[in-house]
């Protein structure tokens, strides 16, 4: 059994859609959706960090319910709730209470609190996921897949992945993050590269992914992929790249399963297709 730490924030969503369709009071958040991607890679014990709030005990449960570690995870008395918004030209989130300033309109990247930083030792030695991180997080002995944070990329630009130290770091960046960049992707991808020495896992939303280290440059794709809702998509990938990744895949192998997973997740509003087939995957492996 591989452990996987994932690091990051839990929320409520409300996502209303343009063409009309709504779903609210969805669990969410990317330490939620990280950690049920992870799931779906055989033998991997996952470790989540975040606040747990009191106010919404279907996320504890639900973590208990999947063997998730919730030790590292303190509680709080009231959860994050966002609204997503999706129209023909973009995605916006909204806060309602308690949220914190991570793709939210208008946000500056002065501290909320105490950041990722808060969960962590320093003296990890496996793999750790870090969705949203704050600059300057430091694993010296671990392998860090780092989901950057929006705002920090506007403001820091190629410093904000400059500022990050560990054994091995893997990058897992957005269209729109490598977009604030260099409007050109291919380039934004270089110079993160060259700049940091770091391997790339890029998640180009209907083009795919694109891998590029020293000696691979790829991009892949699922042709068979439905959409419904893509909230979460990017998040349930980076656990699944993560988790594959502690287990020793290489970046391919990493990216192919992080694929399979983003089908999933784009086939049900907010976590439900994730959660039902995880439900399915544990009731046969009990008969």
């Amino acid at each position: 059994m591989t452990e996987l730490i994932v690091v990051g924030g839990i929320s409520i969503d409300h996502l209303i859609y343009e063409r009309g369709e709504a779903h609210y009071d969805c669990l969410g958040g990317p330490a939620l959706y990280a950690s049920l991607g992870a799931l779906f890679v055989p033998n991997t014990k996952v470790s989540v960090a975040t606040k747990l709030p009191t106010d919404e005990p279907e996320i504890r449960r639900l973590f208990e319910e999947f063997g998730v570690d919730t030790s590292r995870s303190p509680a709080s008395e009231a959860a994050e709730r966002i609204w997503i918004l999706h129209d023909k030209c973009s995605r916006k989130l909204i806060p309602v209470r308690n949220s914190s300033a991570t793709e939210i309109q208008g946000a500056t990247s002065e501290p909320q609190d105490e950041g990722l930083s808060q969960f962590l030792t320093g003296d990890e030695r496996g793999t750790v996921l870090l969705c949203s991180p704050e600059p300057g997080i430091q694993l010296p002995q671990a392998t860090l897949i780092i989901d950057p944070h929006q705002t920090y990329v506007k403001d820091l630009g190629i410093e904000y992945f400059k500022s990050f130290s560990a054994r091995r770091i893997v990058f897992l960046p957005s269209r729109l993050q490598l977009s604030i960049l260099d409007e050109n992707v291919d380039r934004s991808i270089r110079e993160i590269s060259a700049e940091t020495g770091c391997e790339i896992i890029a998640r180009l939303d209907a083009d795919g992914m694109r891998v590029f280290a020293r000696d691979v440059d790829l991009a892949m794709k699922d042709p068979l992929a439905r959409v419904v809702d893509t909230t979460g998509a990017g998040d349930s990938s980076a656990g699944a790249i993560a988790a594959s990744l502690a287990h020793g895949d290489s970046l391919e192998v990493a990216t192919v399963k992080a694929l399979r997973i983003v089908r999933t997740t784009l086939e049900g509003w907010g976590p439900e297709s994730l959660i039902r087939k995880l439900e399915q995957m544990n009731h046969t492996k009990g008969q």
